[in-house]
This record gives structure tokens, C-alpha cells and sequence, in this order.
């Protein structure tokens, strides 16, 4: 009556077993525990623990099982999260299980378990990883490359990303560079080198900044057009921690730009009195 008096306070889940012989059977639960199950206490008294376990969700059970084999034989504390079907609702609840074990000078082996219910934060971090989805599929269809840009460090991490491994692939990189910018400067057109260390000088300073250069394109002769773009991020105190790179290929619209401007030399050239416009549009 005292135990159930006290675990009747505890604001969450408390779950208490007595040990007879090979069986766990549940001795005492409190108001908080049988609202997050969906049982009521005078239904739980009368189950084993291998009996509530199997509400345990099957992915978990058996990891859940092992845990409280260590934790009996006095190796561990039980500490755990697992999902458990709601007994009215039917839908799983993310649950955090710490349990000990205690075996007193008289009387019964008591195993203690809480349960806290961390379904939102569980929730949430689904959440979190569906957006993450959505952003990379969405860099895929881009043809974006991304990195993370370390600005203490001087060196940058490619995401990994199917277009990221492309693109430092095509170039002969490494997912993680080191010494940035310097070690990036023999990629640059000698014309560009100078805009490329201005726009990280920016960074360093906190400052968000892009710019447009030309790349040794790999093993083609060819010139390739690359407009990297950073947003700067602080640290708690306020200074510059990281930054976040984005790089795409915009050689397609630098021949396409180019194109035009020939187009329109010509055009004026030939000064035809009958012509009114001529225009080009890129979609």
C-alpha cells in the first residue's frame, strides 16, 4: 500500500515487478502508466511481464527482451526506447524505459521501470527527415552540388548526395578538402582567382556571398562555368562558425548568353531597314 501510495505521484510512468521464481509479474503501476498504455491498473496486476511485452511493437521486442535479461542478471541498468501499442487507440507510443533492478536483505526481488512518453519528439524527428528527403530530391533534380563549409577550419565537407559525389567526382575530389580556398585555387581560371578568394575572404568575415567562375573541367578542354553561392551561419556567441555551399553548372547558359550576344552583333551589322526586333529567350 505504501509503494502504490508513492508511485501514484510520480509524474510518469512507473511500473513496478516482483520476481517469482522465472516469471515477472507486475505488483504495482501508477495512474500516469495506465494512461499511456490504455489499460486500467486492476487489468495490468494480473499480467506478466511477458505478457505486456507482447504490445511491445515486433521490431523491438526482442532487443527489449534482451535488455531486461542484462538488467535482472544485475550487468546493467535498463535504459531503452521502444514503441508499445496503445490497448484502446491500437496506435504505438514512442516510449523511454529506464529500470533497475533491486534485490533486498528480505523479501521479493522488485525490478522499477519508467516509462517517459517521447511519441512528439519521435514525431519530430520524422518530420525532420521527410524534409531532409524532400530538400535532397530536390538537389537531385537541380543538379546542385552541396557542401558544408567549416570556417575555423578551412575546409569543406560535400553532402552526400548523388549530384554532390558527381560533381567532386567529375573533378578528381575528395568528399572532404582541406586548406579552402588555397587547395581549390589550381581549379580556378587565373581570370576568376581573384573574385573566388575575394568571395571567401566574405565568408570569413560572416558575410553570405557567391560569385561565378571558370573551372578546369576535369579532363575536357573545355572551360566550365560554375556560380557557387554560401549562406553564412553564427555560432552562439555571434562569430562565424559555418557556411553552407551551393554549386551549380551554368556553362548551358553561358554558351546560351554568349550565343545571343553574337546573334546580336550580326543583326546590327547587317542593319537590315525592314528588320524590327529579333529576341532570344532561355527558358
Amino acid at each position: 500500500a505504501r509503494l502504490l501510495r508513492a508511485v501514484n505521484h510520480v509524474p510518469t510512468g512507473i511500473c513496478v515487478y516482483r520476481r517469482e521464481k522465472q516469471t515477472l509479474r507486475c505488483v504495482a503501476v501508477n495512474p500516469y502508466f495506465t494512461k499511456l498504455v490504455g489499460i486500467r491498473a486492476e487489468d495490468i496486476s494480473s499480467l506478466s511481464y511477458e505478457e505486456i511485452s507482447r504490445y511491445v511493437h515486433p521490431h523491438d521486442r526482442e532487443r527489449c527482451r534482451q535488455s531486461m535479461e542484462r538488467m535482472c542478471a544485475g550487468s546493467a541498468l535498463r535504459d531503452d526506447i521502444l514503441r508499445i501499442r496503445h490497448m484502446v487507440s491500437g496506435q504505438y507510443v514512442w516510449l523511454h524505459v529506464v529500470g533497475a533492478y533491486v534485490e533486498p536483505d528480505d523479501g521479493p526481488d522488485l525490478i522499477y521501470l519508467s516509462y517517459t512518453d517521447i511519441t512528439m519528439e519521435k514525431r519530430a524527428e520524422q518530420a525532420l527527415r521527410d524534409g531532409r528527403r524532400i530538400y535532397e530530391r530536390a538537389i537531385e533534380a537541380a543538379h546542385l552540388s552541396v557542401w558544408e563549409y567549416d570556417i575555423r577550419q578551412h575546409c569543406i565537407r560535400f553532402m552526400d548526395t548523388e549530384s554532390s559525389r558527381k560533381e567532386h567526382g567529375h573533378f578528381g575530389l575528395d568528399q572532404l578538402i582541406q586548406d579552402v580556398p588555397q587547395s581549390l585555387l589550381p581549379m580556378i581560371d587565373e581570370r576568376d582567382q581573384a573574385e573566388f578568394l575575394a568571395m571567401y575572404a566574405a565568408v570569413d568575415r560572416g558575410e553570405s556571398a557567391s560569385c561565378e567562375v571558370r573551372l578546369m573541367n576535369g579532363k575536357e578542354a573545355e572551360l566550365r562555368y560554375e556560380r557557387v553561392s554560401y549562406i553564412v551561419t553564427m555560432d552562439d556567441a555571434g562569430h562565424p562558425s559555418k557556411a553552407y555551399g551551393i554549386g551549380q553548372n551554368i556553362t548551358a547558359q553561358k554558351k546560351a548568353e554568349a550565343r545571343y550576344r553574337r546573334e546580336l552583333r550580326l543583326l546590327n551589322q547587317e542593319n537590315q531597314p525592314n528588320l524590327v526586333a529579333k529576341g532570344h529567350i532561355d527558358l
